[in-house]
């Protein structure tokens, strides 16, 4: 393999060259993530993705189209919401792994995988004006590169890279290559998923044995043979912190990370997140003490990122507050480190445009403001419709930034409302509102919270004041409940149960707290448009002479 220290000398090999990296800075956490705004659609589902040190990510993966039956690969390039694709990527390839490395004038993505049996992998230089695919050097006699990552060596930085070949019996063995140990065999019909590199040039590597199941654990040091150890099912990741090796992989239908002794192999800890969940990938912080886990727990329907303390990892709850809620489903992560603060970025599936975007999640430190408060003004344990709910705060140290917004019911899944002020609206009734105020200064945040009111339904007050009595006979066989699967493509149906006679009941179905227009019968189909967003009803009774009576259903996901 040939190496170099200068940009414009390097050689490609199988998509692996030989770099200088410029080193990130250091990260922490010690407050929660905070979801930052995501890219447009990329309009394919990305396989891999890195990132260079100012926040650019690049992307690769594949779409698939039903009618030909066939898959293309793709790559772009985002850069905060602007998606490029990249030129020059061979449609039928199948692209696996991709790497940044970033010389003093400038970055370049490794992208690897293979054209029809042969291992193929190019270069991007990613400050061109329009980033093209382009192959250089001679290619590993290899089937497929399946993965690559970056060495920290003692006397340079190179890319590792883990991949398939074919022996003489015909066997596709796992095999991994770097620059100052050369080409090594790691195990006889296995397939990598992932690789990295200490400084002493020891290898760490997973993926699936003989059975394409079982997941094993290879290292590779400097002349001495490969240990193999055995970790739970489709390993999806490997980091190295110090003595301590994290696996992302499954075991028992729970996605989970086991922390492994680096010179024995032997086990430290196992986290499980669930079952029906699975570690989509993991990030390590510049100063090796925080590991970042995307988790995809699809028995709740749950998507969040936990920041989890490596010297710690065997005291670590996994219910910690430590996580960020994901929108939806999460991919591979990558991190980068800028002026302090550390951003994740990681692919997820939108809904509504059907195809992934690229979601940016700020860490930041803890804002140090005892002082700080937020409060509703006038507010006094309860609101009723009609009202407007106004914000307030106070006791931030000068120079913080404040954002506002007002939480519903907690704020998770995304009932969050921005601004300083809150129409009351008949949706909101049965709920829990709360201001929101986040601070941030530097690259620490703080985020307060009003004392939480109840929304209660009550009429609109007009001048003159006219108190109606409240609607007679109304007990608990009025209802407002949903029936009937909620899945794309079934019909729900709205049960509102018994009320008192003469009252004229309305029904008004909401998709995330909005009014769905013109669905104000008591059925509901569920279109695709709904996939992912949360559905309720809102059952209304009226009758001359009282005021109006409504009850909410609970909101449910429509799977």
């Amino acid at each position: 393999m040939t190496t170099s220290r200068t940009r414009g000398s390097t050689r490609l090999v199988a998509g692996v060259a030989a770099t200088a990296l410029l080193s990130a800075g250091l990260a922490c956490f010690a407050a929660p993530a905070n979801a930052d705004t995501s890219s447009g659609p990329l309009g394919f589902s990305v396989q891999k993705l890195a990132a260079t040190s100012e926040g650019v990510v690049v992307a690769i993966g594949s779409s698939w189209d039903d009618a030909t039956e066939t898959s293309t690969a793709h790559a772009a390039l985002i850069d905060g919401s602007t998606v490029t694709p990249i030129d020059g990527v061979p449609a039928d390839a199948q692209l696996n792994a991709v790497a940044v490395v970033e010389y003093a004038d400038g970055p370049v993505a490794l992208v690897g995988g293979r054209e029809g049996n042969q291992a193929a992998g190019w270069t991007v230089d990613l400050d061109a004006a329009q980033p093209t695919f382009a192959a250089d050097g001679e290619p590993l006699p290899w089937t497929s590169v399946d993965a690559i990552g970056v060495a920290h060596l003692t006397d340079e930085v190179a890319p590792v890279v883990a991949g398939t070949a074919e022996d003489e019996d015909g066997n596709q063995n796992a095999v991994a290559l770097l620059s100052a140990v050369g080409i090594v065999e790691l195990a006889e019909n296995g397939t990598p998923s992932s690789i990295t590199a200490t400084s002493d040039a020891t290898v760490y590597a997973v993926g699936t044995g003989a059975d394409g199941q079982s997941g094993e654990l290879w290292v590779a040091a400097p002349e001495t043979p490969v240990a193999t150890y055995g970790v739970g099912d489709y390993p999806s990741a490997v980091v190295v912190s110090g003595g301590t090796v994290l696996v992302a992989s499954s075991v028992a239908d729970s996605g989970t990370i086991e922390a492994i002794d680096a010179t024995d192999g032997s086990p430290v800890h196992t986290l499980s997140f669930g079952t029906e969940s699975a570690v989509a990938g993991m990030a390590l912080s510049p100063d090796g003490e925080t590991v970042y886990a995307a988790v995809n727990d699809y028995a709740s329907y749950q998507f969040r990122v936990h920041a989890i303390p490596v010297a710690g990892i065997g005291d670590y709850d996994v219910d910690t507050a430590d996580t960020t809620y994901a929108g939806g489903v999460l991919g591979s992560l990558a991190l980068v480190e800028r002026g302090g603060l550390t951003t994740l970025f990681s692919p997820q599936y939108d809904s509504q445009a059907g195809t992934d975007v690229i979601a940016g999640f700020d860490i930041y430190g803890e804002l140090d403001a005892p002082d700080a408060a937020a409060t509703i003004a006038g507010a006094t344990g309860t609101v009723v419709v009609g009202q407007t709910l106004t914000g307030g705060t106070s006791g931030w140290p000068e120079g913080t930034t404040l954002s506002y917004g007002w939480g519903i019911n907690g704020g998770q899944w995304g009932d969050y409302r921005e601004g300083q002020s809150l129409p009351v609206t008949a949706d909101l009734v049965g709920t829990q509102v709360q201001y929101i105020v986040t601070g941030v200064k530097g690259g620490d945040r703080l985020e307060v919270r009003s004392t939480p009111v109840a929304v209660q339904a009550a009429p609109v007050v007009q001048q003159p004041v006219v108190t109606l009595p409240t609607l007679p006979g109304v007990t608990k066989k009025a209802t407002a409940t949903v029936a009937g699967p909620v899945k794309v493509g079934k019909v729900v149906k709205a049960n509102v149960g018994t009320w008192p006679k003469g009252t004229k009941v309305k029904v008004q179905w909401y998709a995330n707290g909005k009014p769905i227009k013109g669905a104000t019968k008591k059925s509901l189909k569920l279109t695709k448009k709904l996939k992912g967003k949360k559905i309720s009803v809102v059952v209304t009774g009226t009758k001359a002479g009282y005021a109006p009576k409504s009850k909410q259903s609970k909101p449910t996901k429509v799977k």
